[in-house]
Formats: C-alpha cells, sequence, structure tokens
C-alpha cells in the first residue's frame, strides 16, 4: 500500500508527511545534536580553561539555533508530520542523553549488587 502511495505523490515532500519518515527522520536528527554536544565538549582543555569554555558556550547556541532551524523548516516543508518529527526530535536527543549519561556514570559497573567490589 506505502509503494502504491510513493507512486502518486505529487512531491518528495510528502513522504516527509508520514509518521514512520518523520519520527525517523527527528530520532536521527536528535541523535546528531547530542553527538555535537559531545563533540563540543571535547574543547575543554586543562591549559587553556577559558578558550574552552567560550567555545563551548558558541556552540551550545550553535546546536540551539540548529534544533529551532531543524523544527522551523520541517513545519514549512512538512506540517503535518511536525509532531512526530518534533516528539522523536526530543526523543531522540533524550534517549541518545540517557544512554550517555549510564555509560559515564558507570551506574552499569558498580551497584548494590556487587558488595564484594
Amino acid at each position: 500500500m506505502i509503494a502504491l502511495q510513493l507512486a502518486t505523490m505529487d512531491t518528495p515532500f510528502v513522504l516527509l508527511s508520514h509518521p514512520v519518515a518523520a519520527i525517523a527522520i527527528g530520532f536521527a536528527a536528535g541523535v546528531v545534536c547530542l553527538v555535537a554536544s559531545r563533540l563540543s565538549a571535547g574543547v575543554m582543555r586543562p591549559g587553556h580553561p577559558v578558550t574552552g569554555l567560550a567555545l563551548t558556550a558558541v556552540l551550545l547556541f550553535a546546536r540551539l539555533a540548529y534544533s529551532v532551524a531543524v523544527l522551523i523548516l520541517y513545519r514549512a516543508v512538512a506540517p503535518q508530520g511536525f509532531i512526530a518529527f518534533a516528539c522523536a526530535y526530543v526523543g531522540g536527543f533524550l534517549v541518545a542523553y540517557n544512554y550517555e549519561l549510564i555509560q559515564f556514570s558507570g551506574l552499569l559497573r558498580r551497584g548494590p549488587w556487587q558488595k564484594g567490589r
């Protein structure tokens, strides 16, 4: 049924209105935002803390601008799929953030079930 719908589409942007496509693209865009966040934190160096902090702050606002631009662009291109895209965008960021949080906090390496260590 989807193949029949794809053959009759007027523009390629109609596919972006489909909820599955909107969710997949939104999730990927949210993960990209977190990866950019992790890479920007790598500019902090012990020898130049002020420069690293300033660059990290600039990159924070760049990610904010990226998020706003992506949401505005998707709403302009495919308004029917915007809600699914926006929810998946936030969800993708939060899932990736929680993965990073658990990985770097060491929750899986030490816990109440490992009393002997």
